[in-house]
């Protein structure tokens, strides 16, 4: 097993005989069967024990016989207790998930602190088959349907080549001792009733489970790589960013086979959920009824229907304060954009028609100038007219989207809107045959982050 266990970390590059790797041991066979592995191939290894306080004595038993075996190997030895109970009460977690978080959080600073290269899990064959079904009970995309993995970041799996009677096997040939977790008799955790009652009806039908798992587990892998391929080529033509906004074209999407599964590739990453892709997808769909202003929420991003494009923004917290511009300041930095300011002699400006720009007539503002949100009841005389027009109606002629509309902001000067920031100046300040000095701020809308 010693030279398979080699030759599966040479084929999945894994890492070195050099490499230097923190091992999270419990305690349970599976682990120790790790530990000795790593051991009898002479690699350079710690190993790392949490101790999470759901078994009274036994998990303290558990702490204690880590650090005998670690004791033993001769190797570098780290043990953490945890509150993991009050953790998830705090976080409003599951048992498991607030041992998840808690675990690799504090791997991670081991890694962090003593620069191990990677935290090495004891998952195997086994594992993958339970995760697999798992995920399968709960809902999942193609994603889930791929298993474990042997690297994942910076954690890696390098038992996943051997299945639970083989690790058992050679840690009864080898005459290794662990510990039994009592807790994987109790049927309550999801995972026990998966290996306890599900697998076994699945092997009665296929008693080669395991062997026809990596089949289609890897068939199952090489799907996703083309999905994958296949979503990145319809990205790279149908997705644009503008600043801090994504457009996607509801033209080149709405006959996509299977839309709602690409779709939701697409806008996962913005939080947005499956349910939610297939509610859009069907919208788009129906181009006789089109719902434009429709909009969805997911909890960071906000996602409009527009006549050509989905519009997926950032949702802003309400009360954004305004910001004051002094007559000597020369930039501001807003939330959604950075602006720059200069004062410039009016005989020989050259006037750029850009929506980005506002050229002013410098001695007509009245300093300070406020840049806000715009609110109701704002009116401005749009530049070529000479009456005034509700900001409103002024963004339904532009056909401003609804999320972009939130976050129109305007410059004033005393109770007179100046600029509609990107789009527009009042008539009443630009710059005419009698300007002496022209008051230019330019906009530049942020990047992504």
């Amino acid at each position: 097993m010693v030279n398979k266990f080699e030759a599966f970390v040479s084929e999945t590059h894994l890492f070195t005989k050099d490499t230097p790797v923190l091992l999270a041991v419990s305690g349970g066979v599976d682990s120790v069967v790790m530990s000795d592995l790593f051991a009898k191939a002479n690699m350079n290894f710690a190993i790392a024990h949490c101790n999470f306080n759901l078994r009274a004595e036994e998990s303290d038993g558990d702490e204690t016989f880590v650090a005998q075996l670690a004791q033993q190997y001769k190797v570098q030895h780290y043990a953490k207790s945890f509150d993991t109970i009050q953790y998830a009460e705090k976080y409003k977690v599951s048992i498991e998930m607030a041992a998840r978080e808690l675990r690799y959080q504090w791997f991670n600073e081991l890694l962090a602190t003593y620069s191990y290269a990677y935290v090495a899990t004891a998952h195997h064959k086994n594992d993958v088959l339970e995760t697999l079904i798992f995920n399968l009970s709960k809902g999942t995309g193609i994603a889930g349907l791929h298993g474990i993995r042997p690297k994942n970041g910076r954690t890696i799996r390098p038992i996943l080549f051997a299945d639970r009677r083989q690790i058992e096997a050679y840690a009864q040939e080898n005459q290794l001792q662990w510990r039994e977790d009592s807790s994987n008799l109790d049927e309550k955790h999801r995972r026990n009733m998966i290996r306890q009652k599900v697998i076994p009806v699945m092997e009665e039908i296929n008693p080669n489970l395991l062997q026809t798992l990596e089949m289609s587990l890897e068939r199952i892998s090489g799907a996703e790589e083309v999905f994958k391929a296949v979503v990145k080529d319809l990205k790279n033509v149908c997705v644009r960013a503008d600043g801090r906004d994504v457009y996607l074209n509801i033209n080149m999407l709405k006959n996509q086979p299977g839309l709602n599964v690409v779709l939701h590739e697409l806008i996962k990453e913005y939080g947005f959920q499956y349910h939610q892709s297939r509610e859009i997808a069907e919208a788009i769909r129906k181009e006789e009824v089109l719902q434009v202003g429709k909009v969805f929420d997911s909890s960071s991003h906000r996602l409009n229907i527009d006549r050509k494009e989905l519009i997926i923004s950032l949702i802003h917290e309400e009360g954004v304060g305004a910001y004051v511009i002094d007559e000597q300041e020369h930039e501001l930095h807003a939330e959604d954009f950075d602006l720059s300011i200069c004062v410039r002699d009016a005989l020989k400006y050259k006037l750029l028609p850009l929506a980005n720009m506002a050229a002013l007539d410098h001695e007509k503002l009245k300093f300070p100038l406020t840049l806000r949100k715009w609110k109701k009841g704002d009116f401005f005389y749009p530049l070529g007219m000479n009456r005034k027009k509700k900001l409103s109606d002024f963004m339904i002629d532009l056909k401003i989207p609804l999320n972009l509309k939130k976050r129109v902001m305007v410059l004033t000067s005393g109770d007179d809107i100046v600029w509609v920031v990107g789009h527009r100046i009042d008539h009443r300040f630009r710059i005419t045959e009698n300007t002496r000095q022209v008051y230019e701020v330019k906009q530049e809308v942020k990047s992504l982050p």
